[in-house]
C-alpha cells in the first residue's frame, strides 16, 4: 500500500476507526478507492427503529452508499464483484462501549433504478493510530435480512499485516456477540438516543 495514497484519503476528521476501515478495504481492493472518506454529518430519525425491519427500512432511505470491495466480499461469501450497500454507522467516540458500529444493507440496483435490499452485513471494533499506523480490531458479520446470521470473521493487526480469520457461526460465543450487535441497534442506541454518522 502506497503511503502517500493512504495519506490522501485519510482525513483529519476521521475517526481512527474509520480510517482503520478505509486502509482495510485498500488492502482488499488495491490499486483503487471504492468509497468516499467519512464526512462529520449526522442525521437523526424522528423515531428510532425498534425492530429489524424498521433499522432496515431506515438504512434504505438514509444509509449512506457504500461499496463492499470484491475480495472482501468474497471472504462473506459473495460472488467476487464489488457489492454496493446502504450503511449506518455510529462512531467509537459516542458509543458507550467506545467501539464502532456499522449496519450496513447489501442491495441490488436495477436497471430502472429500484434497488433491492438483499441481506445485512455488521462490523463493530476499535481502531487507532499509533505514530502514524493504523491498528485495527473488528468483527465483521453477514446475516439474513431476518437477522440469521451467516458467517463471521475478525480482522486484527497493523496496516500492512491485518490478520483475518473466519469465525465459527456455531459457537455460542458467535452467535451471542452477533445477538448483541443487533441488540446494540435496536434497543441501546435508540435508548441513548445516539446519532448515525456519515
Amino acid at each position: 500500500m502506497c503511503a502517500t495514497r493512504l495519506n490522501d484519503i485519510i482525513q483529519p476528521n476521521m475517526t481512527p476507526l474509520a480510517a482503520a476501515l478505509v486502509a482495510t478495504l485498500m488492502l482488499y481492493a488495491p490499486g483503487r478507492v471504492t468509497a468516499a472518506p467519512a464526512q462529520p454529518i449526522t442525521t437523526q430519525t424522528k423515531t428510532a427503529p425498534k425492530t429489524l425491519p424498521e433499522l432496515i427500512e431506515l438504512a434504505m432511505k438514509e444509509g449512506q452508499d457504500s461499496i463492499l470491495p470484491a475480495n472482501m466480499a468474497e471472504k462473506l461469501g459473495y460472488a467476487h464483484v464489488d457489492t454496493l450497500r446502504k450503511r449506518l454507522r455510529y462512531r467509537q467516540t459516542i458509543t458507550p462501549d467506545k467501539e464502532e458500529h456499522t449496519f450496513s444493507v447489501v442491495i441490488e440496483k436495477h436497471a430502472d433504478g429500484t434497488i433491492t435490499p438483499i441481506d445485512l452485513n455488521l462490523s463493530v471494533g476499535k481502531g487507532k493510530l499509533v505514530h502514524g499506523i493504523i491498528d485495527a480490531d473488528l468483527m465483521y458479520y453477514r446475516a439474513s435480512l431476518q437477522g440469521t446470521l451467516q458467517k463471521a470473521y475478525h480482522n486484527k493487526g497493523k496496516e500492512g499485516d491485518v490478520e483475518s480469520t473466519e469465525v465459527s457461526i456455531i459457537s455460542k460465543k458467535t452467535k451471542k456477540q452477533f445477538a448483541q450487535e443487533l441488540s446494540f441497534y435496536l434497543h441501546i442506541a435508540p435508548d441513548l438516543n445516539l446519532q448515525f454518522a456519515k
